[in-house]
């Protein structure tokens, strides 16, 4: 059976739409006050639109260096060939040392839709024939740790190196 690993808080199960209308409303602020409906989006000119959305997982592992990539698990991401791509998924796990179970989620995703745990091969193929065939979608080893950590680091253009500005620690109730 899969687990879908979403499934969190009361405010995370509220309607999308409902979710983003707080961003959608300053995007609107910020263009109104500086004139320019894209000006939201260059916060972060290295990844699309800023960041805002639209931009894949796996722009940011490119984006890495060495050194953090050093403390991220093990991360393939392959294109849906449906069934057909049982044999890739098992070529590419066993290339980067990732055994089940894993996480396998969108490339391009949006607030866990397509988020899964997947115990097992048989698993892996009931997930590829229900994906959007030519997707990307990634793979990696699952962590059994409980809760979230996010860091957000800043650097102004120009400058060699930045900082860390907020952590955000989150445990599931």
């Amino acid at each position: 059976m899969e687990t879908d690993i979403s499934d969190t808080g009361r405010l995370e199960q509220l309607p999308k739409w409902l979710n983003l209308i707080p961003m959608v409303t300053q995007w609107l602020w910020l263009s109104v006050r500086y004139r320019s409906i894209t000006l939201p989006s260059s916060c972060n000119p290295a990844i699309v639109t800023g960041g805002m959305v639209g931009e894949g997982k796996m722009d940011y592992f490119d984006a890495m260096g060495d050194r953090a990539l050093a403390f991220v698990t093990p991360t393939v991401c392959l294109t849906c060939d449906g069934e057909a791509g049982l044999g890739a998924v098992d070529a590419a796990m066993a290339s980067a040392a990732i055994h089940y179970p894993v996480v396998v989620k969108p490339n391009l995703g949006w607030c866990g839709y397509g988020v899964r745990k997947i115990d097992s091969s048989a698993q892996m193929l009931g997930y590829l024939k229900v994906y959007p065939t030519g997707e990307q979608f990634v793979i990696q080893d699952w962590l059994a740790d409980a809760g979230e950590a996010g860091i957000f680091y800043m650097r102004h253009p120009g400058e060699a190196y930045g900082e860390v500005i907020g952590m955000l620690l989150r445990e599931y109730p």
